[in-house]
């Protein structure tokens, strides 16, 4: 489990309360966030347009993934793909970012109609 509040996210183990770390990353108010499948990660978007992915066992950054020049705005939304291996951006000024989970490589961009 984690918990949010004036600072950086802490990650909780389960029942027995102890913590598993802290999230640290630059990503202004967390818009999204979300477990990966097996549990072994989380990612979250941010309100600056950042995305990153840390270890849900020990907090650590693993990716940030960096999104081409686009129209700045939030990321409004991320989804993890049912494999673990892919997960998906949203932003309403620039459509969906498909993205490598684990090299954090931009794999696809489907634009908005008019973006």
């Amino acid at each position: 489990s984690f918990s949010l509040g004036d600072g950086p996210a802490t990650l909780w183990r389960g029942i027995s309360g102890v913590s598993n770390g802290t999230l640290r990353g630059e990503l202004g108010e967390i818009m999204d966030l979300k477990f990966f499948p097996a549990g072994d990660r989380l990612v979250a978007s941010g309100s600056n347009g950042a995305t990153i992915i840390w270890s849900a066992w020990t907090g650590e950054v693993l990716h940030v993934l960096k999104r081409p020049l686009l129209p700045e705005g939030n990321l409004l939304e991320v989804q993890v793909f049912p494999d673990g291996e892919r997960l998906v951006t949203l932003g309403a000024q620039w459509g969906a970012l498909i993205w490598n989970a684990s090299s954090g490589e931009l794999l696809l961009t489907l634009p908005t109609a008019g973006a």
